[in-house]
Formats: structure tokens, C-alpha cells, sequence
């Protein structure tokens, strides 16, 4: 609770991050890094090797553009800003260190830009080209599931699936080179035999992937109903010329 209190206290948000719980998830997210790293650690490797060999194919690097930036676990912020004339974190929120960090590499800026519209009822997709233009690449790591705001309580049906759809037909819309990392299915293993699926993309279908692997986002004796939570993650990329996603 003190580690979780005191990431929300310094975090710098954009506005409604905070009414509709993005920014104290966040929060939440960091504590249970703290909590779970070992577990975590193969799956947050795998994405940012993923990125930097994404990095590696992009040609034009004047821009690099990176959404859901968050606390930076899964991007190698050091590599994109080396490789790039400018790094753009674009996030509803943005925590101290990942300020920290950009102030230090000099050529990163941490934007506070919500990707939903949270005014709107139910929430809708912002598109972040609103507010950056001119991108060689984008990347998007473990971003779409996180989308819809986890106070949001809209009744009606379908407007979870129109969000997630309409940020991934943004991330493939523009010239640039996207790198997309996605969990694609979340599996529950309860206590005894008990096992349930879950889809964290709302009936999204994700691109095709170039690699794949499990994330232990929740190992065992992290839950206190005992239960075990493994995401199928799935690594995507498209390349400027390219009409389609790799794979």
C-alpha cells in the first residue's frame, strides 16, 4: 500500500486519469512489478527485445512515437532514444521515474494524452495523431487491454470491442513502422482443477504474430483467492510500404 501510495502521489496525469482509476491502476501495476519481478522478468525481456528488433527495421529515425508508455517496464527507453532524433512517451499518465528518465536522455518527452475520450458515454477512442504528427514508428506494449478505463460502468453492449478496435485500426493507419505487443487471451487457474478464459481484447482480433509467449502476470500466492492468472502475449509488427502486418 506505501509503494502504491506514493507512485499515485507522484504521478503527473492527464485530466480524468485520475476520476476513472487509470492512475491508480498504474499504481497498482508498479507495486505488483515490485511484488512479482522474478516471475516477471522473462516476459518483460521478451518485450523489449521484441521492440528493439522492431527499432532495428524501422530505416527513417527522426521520430519514434510510444503509446501506453507507462512505467517503462517493457520498453528499452535507452536503446529507442539512442536510435531516434526524438522519443514521444505518450500516456494518460506518466510515473516520477519514467520522468526521470526522459529528462536524462534529453531527447524523450513524457506527453500526458488520454487514447480515450473519458467525457464521452460510453468512453471512445482519441487518437494520439491529435496530438503528435510526423512518426517513423509506433510502438503499443501491452496497451490495448488497458484501454477501457476500469471505473467505467456504460451499459450498454459493444463499446469495450469499439475501443479496442478502433486504437489497433489507428496503429495500422499511418505510414510509419508499428510495433504492437498484445495480450491476446487470459487464462485462470483456480484451486484444485479449476481453470476459466477470459478475452482482455473484447472480441478484437489481434494481427498476426511473429512471436509468442506466456506472461505470469499473477504466480502463485499473489492472489489471495490462491488463483494463478498466465497471459497468451502475442509480438506484431508492420513496416512502412507494407500493406499488411508481418507473419
Amino acid at each position: 500500500m506505501i509503494i502504491e501510495a506514493l507512485a499515485f502521489a507522484t504521478q503527473r496525469a492527464a485530466p480524468g486519469a485520475r476520476t476513472t482509476g487509470v492512475a491508480a491502476e498504474q499504481a497498482a501495476i508498479i507495486a505488483r512489478y515490485i511484488r512479482c519481478r522474478r516471475a516477471w522478468l522473462p516476459h518483460l525481456a521478451r518485450c523489449r527485445a521484441f521492440v528493439q528488433s522492431a527499432v532495428a527495421r524501422t530505416r527513417q529515425r527522426r521520430r519514434a512515437v510510444v503509446l501506453g508508455s507507462g512505467p517503462l517496464l517493457d520498453i528499452p527507453l535507452a536503446a529507442i532514444s539512442a536510435a531516434f532524433d526524438e522519443v514521444i512517451l505518450v500516456d494518460a499518465v506518466h510515473p516520477l521515474h519514467a520522468r526521470l528518465a526522459a529528462r536524462r536522455l534529453g531527447n524523450v518527452v513524457a506527453l500526458p494524452f488520454s487514447l480515450v475520450a473519458h467525457g464521452a458515454s460510453p468512453p471512445t477512442y482519441r487518437s494520439w495523431r491529435h496530438a503528435v504528427a510526423g512518426a517513423d514508428i509506433v510502438v503499443a506494449s501491452m496497451l490495448l487491454s488497458q484501454l477501457p478505463p476500469p471505473r467505467a460502468t456504460d451499459p450498454r453492449a459493444g463499446w469495450r470491442h469499439a475501443l479496442v478496435a478502433d486504437a489497433l485500426a489507428d496503429l495500422g493507419a499511418g505510414g510509419e513502422a508499428a510495433c504492437l505487443v498484445t495480450e491476446t487471451a487470459c487464462v485462470i487457474h483456480g484451486p484444485g482443477e479449476g481453470r476459466s478464459e477470459e478475452d482482455p481484447l473484447h472480441g478484437v482480433f489481434a494481427p498476426p504474430a511473429l512471436e509468442r509467449w506466456q506472461w505470469a502476470l499473477a504466480p502463485p500466492g499473489e492472489r489471495g483467492d490462491g488463483a494463478e492468472v498466465v497471459l497468451q502475449v502475442s509480438a506484431c509488427l508492420r513496416l512502412p510500404g507494407e500493406g499488411a502486418w508481418l507473419g
